[in-house]
């Protein structure tokens, strides 16, 4: 398959896209073919044979397959996303559990590569074809129990109880500011790790609260650019930081290993650096409303601030459900 991963993923996704059709009815009818073979129409078979249904659920499968084609691509030179082999879903599982990925992290993967099995075969067997099992549901299968076992299953809130004195604790001068710019901007971990001379701003109001703030470019998950604005102390520092170095990088191991050392020296449970950027959706969120900026305005402003493309996904950082 030619392209980029986009639209290879794009071109798979194509096999199993059941917009706008109804999902009662697709439900029924892999049950009825299920009976009809004398096998249990348990979710997992059926979800092997429905399509997707719904514009939220298509992008997040679409997003993790892509991520799944760059890490093969990188780790073993893969570029047709056809050649991706139970081997690679396996061993990318496995390093989300030695990540430590909560679980419903973990089986947002799994019912995304589970649809890709899917697409892959219904593109194979229409274009090649070639009737063919890429084994994907089996390796996740297998990876299951250790992921029950490892994995603490996610429930409320990721927030670190006491973020000043987690960043405090941070031993390196780039990893406590990396650690800023995540609380204060929102930002994950590649953007917040990696900031070039020309995402720099300059200063600007923040006019919801009137305040002088630092304004920083990035990229957000989807590809968008975005802004975020940080402290006017937090600005300065990077600024600094970037005409004496260039740039502003730092190791996403490296800053994970210094958050987790000062979790642990100030009593706090590790949550890995996108615990800080709950901090900064409750903390932003907060602060508005106490401003008087309304209910739904405030989760509005939030949202955008942190690149997400539905208020839902902001209300789960913020009230943890």
């Amino acid at each position: 398959m030619r392209g980029n991963f986009k639209s290879q993923v794009g071109r798979l996704f194509q096999e199993v896209d059941g917009v706008g059709t109804s999902k009662c009815s697709d439900k029924q009818m892999a049950r009825s073919y299920l009976m009809g073979r004398g096998e249990a129409a348990t979710s997992s078979s059926v979800a092997a044979l429905t399509t997707i249904h719904n514009n939220g659920t298509n992008e997040g499968y679409f997003d993790r397959c892509v991520e799944l084609a760059r890490w093969a691509h990188e780790v073993d030179g893969i570029k047709d996303v056809e050649k991706i082999t139970s081997a690679h879903v396996a061993t990318f599982m496995a390093e989300k559990i030695d990540l430590g990925a909560s679980m419903s992290h973990w089986n947002g993967y799994a019912a995304a590569f589970n649809k890709l099995q899917q697409a892959q075969e219904k593109f194979c067997l229409a274009v090649r074809g070639d009737e063919k099992d890429f084994g994907y549901r089996a390796a996740i299968a297998a990876l299951r129990p250790e992921a029950r076992a490892e994995l603490h299953r996610f429930e409320g809130t990721r927030n670190y109880s006491s973020p000043s004195s987690l960043i405090a604790a941070i031993k390196s001068d780039t990893a406590r500011l990396a650690g800023q710019i995540q609380r204060e901007g929102g930002l994950r971990i590649a953007a917040a790790t990696r900031i070039a001379p020309e995402q720099l701003r300059g200063f600007v109001t923040d006019k919801y609260t009137g305040e002088q703030r630092g304004l920083v470019e990035y990229i957000c998950k989807g590809g968008a650019q975005l802004t975020t604005m940080v402290s006017q102390r937090t600005y300065s520092a990077l600024l600094s930081h970037i005409l004496k170095n260039g740039e502003f990088v730092v190791g996403h191991k490296t800053y994970r290993n210094e958050l987790k050392a000062a979790a642990s020296a100030t009593g706090q449970t590790f949550n890995s650096s996108h615990g800080l950027r709950w901090n900064f959706a409750q903390e932003r969120f907060a602060d508005l409303l106490g401003r008087g900026v309304p209910y739904e305005k405030a989760l509005g402003i939030v949202s955008a601030e942190m690149g997400h493309h539905r208020i839902s996904i902001t209300e789960h950082y913020v009230f943890g459900k």
